[in-house]
């Protein structure tokens, strides 16, 4: 969405040639700034000189913004070379009103041009897989969604691709895939009846067989505004699993405080994690008995070597505990299909 709030103006100097006192014009014009998202801009601009002009030897210019007026060097600063500049901006808040203008810095000094200002987007609501707004709960000194993640694209929309169970297992990218239940076997089902899992490439944002190696490639998972749980989960380490836990799915338990003892009563805080099977090691094995969620955490080893964690209920268990998988391989490593639970901050 494009917004022009002022109209462009023109800044204008002089600059002077060593063996004359003859001025002629530059310009630095602040242009309207386009490709706006809740997070992100394009800045766009010019610095143009007059022809036969001695042009200053410029250290820095680019653009400076703030949330305040007449933002100048002081506030965040981006340098762009040439006379037609343009620079996307990201990791901006929010449904915000920002001041922009364009500058360049010389031994004459600081010199700006026209003020532009633009308002990033409303965050986009956070559907569940039946298109639905998902309600959001406060735990933790976080905000969670209350329902498990269901989208198919990356931030910036590229798709993440559909594969069958037996498939994802053998990938090295992201892909997600319905899991449903029949009996004690999951298998891919159509059309979907339960909710989406995706691998841990996924989370990963690796989309191509280049990110895999190249982290400056990968893709942002989640949509904006929202992010993998991952060390957020340690916030829900010391509640009772009970009060966590959804209240219908759960084998019997009779352990006091587990999602099995007494599912009428689970469920206390609204945070309802449903029991999906455990995954690791025996994909499938027995719905009900555990509920598991990536967390967005990897060691530094990286794929091939490095261990990615995930955040488990049993239904016989009282406390949260985490648990981990290693690199690439089949039913036990980071091609597993889990689940994925959303949070923000407050």
């Amino acid at each position: 969405m494009k917004r022009l709030i002022l109209l462009s103006a023109l800044l204008i100097f002089a600059c002077s040639s060593d063996d004359s006192t003859n001025s002629n014009d530059c310009t630095i014009i602040t242009e309207e700034t386009t490709d706006i998202t809740p997070i992100s801009a394009v800045l766009n601009g010019s610095i143009n000189y007059s022809q036969n002009c001695d042009i200053p030897n410029n250290d820095n210019q680019g653009f400076v913004y703030s949330k305040n007026f007449q933002p100048t060097t002081e506030d965040t600063q981006v340098n762009v070379n040439g006379t037609s500049i343009s620079i996307i901006v990201e990791n901006l808040d929010p449904d915000t009103t920002y001041y922009v203008r364009a500058f360049i810095t010389n031994a004459l000094g600081d010199f700006y041009g026209n003020e532009m200002n633009f308002r990033t987007d409303e965050v986009p609501d956070l559907l569940d897989c039946n298109g639905n707004l998902v309600p959001e709960v406060e735990l933790g000194n976080y905000v969670w969604a209350t329902v498990d993640a269901c989208h198919t694209t990356y931030r910036d929309g590229t798709p993440i691709p559909e594969v069958p169970w037996s498939e994802m297992v053998n990938l090295t990218t992201g892909a997600w895939s319905y899991i449903t239940d029949e009996g004690e076997t999951w298998y891919p089902y159509d059309p979907p009846i339960v909710y989406k899992v995706y691998n841990f490439y996924a989370l990963a944002g690796v989309h191509d067989t280049a990110s895999f190696s190249d982290q400056e490639l990968r893709k942002d998972f989640a949509p904006i505004g929202w992010r993998v749980a991952g060390d957020e989960w340690s916030g829900l380490s010391n509640a009772n699993a009970s009060s966590i836990a959804s209240t219908s799915g759960w084998y019997e338990s009779s352990q006091p405080g587990s999602p099995g003892y007494d599912q009428s009563n689970n469920n206390s805080t609204g945070f309802n994690l449903i029991p999906t099977a455990s995954w690791v090691g025996a994909p499938g094995l027995g719905y009900g008995a555990a509920a598991e969620r990536w967390m967005n955490s990897i060691t530094s080893l990286g794929f091939a070597y490095g261990v990615a964690y995930f955040f488990r209920i049993g239904n016989n268990n009282a406390e949260p505990n985490e648990g981990w998988v290693t690199g690439y391989y089949p039913y036990t490593g980071m091609n597993v299909g889990m689940p994925v639970r959303l949070v923000k901050d407050q």
